[in-house]
């Protein structure tokens, strides 16, 4: 609005419209510097990305990171590309015969991550899965810690409490460590927006239905992405919801029963919405075909944190002094990057005494108990202190015990520890920009002639603004030397082995491949390779959670028979045994086995990647098995193969 003229009478009016354009273009101020503000945090987030996988870069098609593209790596390959492969072409997305030829793989029971393989698709399209592997690997954080970032923003914290929130969430110990190699585990920017809804839910919404969805929908898509993030952030949220009810019932029982019934109404129609859309991909998982039961980690789960890892320094600290990193990979070395329970004794010290500080604050009081809560369920089912186990039982033993919660590692769960804690940091420093901005503000509107008083406001103001500067930056400080993970990792990228080329007919159908390296754990190239061709072949071997001879989980591919042929080329490549028995030699036996086999599953090409261990031995075994030497495609040998003699 502008000026009204006075000779109209309209005095007050005048005023009003002259204090509504100052306050409109003081909220457009405020609008450009949140979006500027943002902007810039958001900046730095991305080039701590582009450090932590130095020197990859978003949608590098050439290179893969972790040393080679074996491994888990990937595994992340193939299944990036694999659902928009299955929707384009008319297979179901969660089962395949692809890979571990001709049984199959349950694909709802592994890491499959649809959602980030349907978002990358293009991109998948035109430079191939390692490009997306690579854009979703290097995103992950910096996507991670801006979410964390707008939804501190959103409850009002001030810019520098909200930035700082936001990088201890998205590069947290727990992240730094997932974030190498396990993408679906590393990839949580839809966690802060579920639970900013469920906050909303517990507020009295007005509108519960609409957020009810708008829960289901975030919870479906973070399903697709990772169900056990989503188990885990579900577990804590109720946590959250908890300290929230019991508290409003000690201040207010009645507002809590009228606050009560429209979250209840919002997560009922959360739960139904969410529970239709995923009942198909939740029954595949739990009772589809080829499915295996029990833990997908056995009846001994090793991944828990011990007692000791929230203090000593696990291997991928960068500061980690004295013998603290042998003891450290002591602690750890059952679980390799699974190792983000590290707090250290300089930031539990910090956020206690930020705790203290705002103790009395609603939002702090919920941060310590989930905090607390998480941190113990990250110890498992019994307590472990410095690798000895005391058979001292823990709240883990109770979620292991519940249907569908079996597949839950505990140490998994120190990713809501970490998220705790950087809430809690983060609400801490901004109470101390709260006080700052409040004795900012004693040093305006004072009358005309006071002006001793609004120099002395005037100077309380600047020292409460420099002590809270110094604040935010000692957390800073002392939460970056503590934490900082040892960037770039000692695994440095590699150039990404090119795929094989397949010259087969097209009349053909998809032909069986077998290839040297086995599609086994570690040495899996060869799913990388299927991928990238786009998954013309169907290939003997896999890396995924398929069930055994009686049932329960293993990670090797299915045993075909003669079973000494995979034996030998498992035990050639160093990866285990895939059955019980001896390691077989290079026989007649062997060589009649093995013509055997590739006659009985129709195996059209053979592969065998140079550069491998005893590449020499494997190859004279399959050309006498198949009677002809092999043709040279690159760094390949390969027969193609059309009629097999009888050796």
């Amino acid at each position: 609005m502008g000026e009204l003229p006075c000779r109209y009478g309209l005095t007050e009016l005048h005023v009003s419209a002259t204090l509504d354009e100052t306050a409109w273009m003081r909220d457009s101020r405020y609008r450009r510097r949140r979006i500027v503000a943002g902007t810039l945090v958001a900046a730095a987030y991305f080039l701590i990305g582009l450090l932590a996988h130095w020197p990859l870069f978003p949608g590098d098609p050439t290179r893969v990171y972790f040393a080679c593209d074996c491994g888990d790596m990937s595994q992340t390959i193939w299944f990036l590309a694999w659902t928009p492969h299955a929707m384009l072409s008319g297979h179901n997305p969660f089962f395949t015969s692809a890979m571990n030829y001709p049984v199959g793989v349950n694909l709802a029971q592994n890491t499959l991550m649809p959602l980030l393989g349907i978002l990358s698709a293009p991109l998948t399209a035109v430079l191939g899965p390692v490009a997306s592997a690579n854009l979703w690997m290097i995103l992950a954080m910096p996507l991670s810690a801006a979410s964390g970032y707008l939804v501190l923003r959103h409850w009002r914290l001030e810019v520098p409490a909200a930035a700082l929130g936001g990088l201890l969430f998205g590069f947290s110990p727990y992240l730094t460590g997932q974030g190498i190699i396990h993408l679906d585990l590393a990839f949580v920017p839809l966690v802060p927006l579920i639970v900013l809804v469920f906050v909303d839910l517990a507020r009295r919404p007005t509108h519960p239905l609409r957020l009810g969805a708008l829960l289901a929908l975030l919870m479906v898509a973070q399903f697709l992405v990772s169900p056990e993030v989503l188990v885990t952030t579900l577990i804590l949220c109720a946590v959250g919801v908890l300290v929230v009810g019991i508290r409003q019932v000690f201040r207010d029982r009645a507002r809590f029963v009228h606050q009560a019934v429209p979250m209840v109404l919002g997560l009922g129609v959360a739960a139904l919405i969410a529970g239709m859309l995923l009942v198909y991909p939740a029954w595949f998982e739990l009772a589809g075909p080829h499915h295996f039961v029990g833990s997908a980690q056995g009846p001994h789960n090793a991944y828990r944190a011990d007692l000791y890892d929230f203090v000593v320094p696990s291997p991928h600290q960068w500061l980690a002094p004295g013998g603290l990193r042998s003891w450290g990979i002591r602690l750890t070395r059952l679980v390799g990057v699974e190792d983000g329970a590290y707090l250290g004794v300089p930031v539990i010290l910090l956020a206690a005494w930020m705790a203290w500080r705002s103790r009395a604050t609603a939002r702090t009081q919920v941060a310590i108990v989930i905090m607390v809560t998480a941190a113990v369920l990250s110890l498992g089912p019994h307590l472990v202190v410095n690798g000895h186990g005391t058979g001292i039982p823990l709240p883990f033993l109770l979620i292991s015990h519940v249907p569908g919660l079996a597949n839950i590692l505990p140490i998994r769960i120190s990713f809501e520890t970490d998220a705790a804690l950087a809430a809690l940091l983060a609400f801490g420093i901004d109470d101390v920009w709260r006080r700052a901005r409040a004795g900012d503000s004693r040093g305006h509107g004072m009358e005309v002639g006071e002006h001793r008083e609004q120099r002395t406001h005037a100077r309380s103001g600047n020292a409460t603004t420099r002590q809270a500067w110094l604040v935010t930056t000692s957390v800073l400080a002392v939460t970056g030397l503590t934490l900082a993970p040892l960037w770039p990792d000692a695994n440095s990228p590699a150039v990404t082995a090119p795929a094989p080329l397949i010259d087969i007919a097209p009349s053909a159908g998809t032909p069986v491949v077998l290839t040297y390296p086995l599609a086994v754990y570690p040495q899996d190239q060869a799913l990388a390779w299927q991928a990238s061709t786009g998954f013309n072949f169907q290939l003997i071997g896999s890396y995924a959670l398929i069930p055994g001879p009686n049932g329960s989980v293993t990670a090797h591919p299915s045993a075909l028979r003669p079973t000494d042929v995979e034996v030998f080329l498992a035990a050639m490549e160093g990866a285990h045994p895939i059955v019980d028995g001896s390691v077989p030699s290079v026989n007649a036996s062997l060589v009649r086995d093995t013509a055997t086999f590739l006659r009985r599953y129709r195996v059209r090409l053979v592969v065998v990647a140079g550069g491998t261990r005893h590449v020499g031995v494997v190859v004279k075994l399959f050309t006498r098995a198949l009677g002809t030497p092999p043709q040279r495609a690159g760094r390949f040998d390969v027969w193609s193969i059309r009629h097999i003699k009888t050796p």
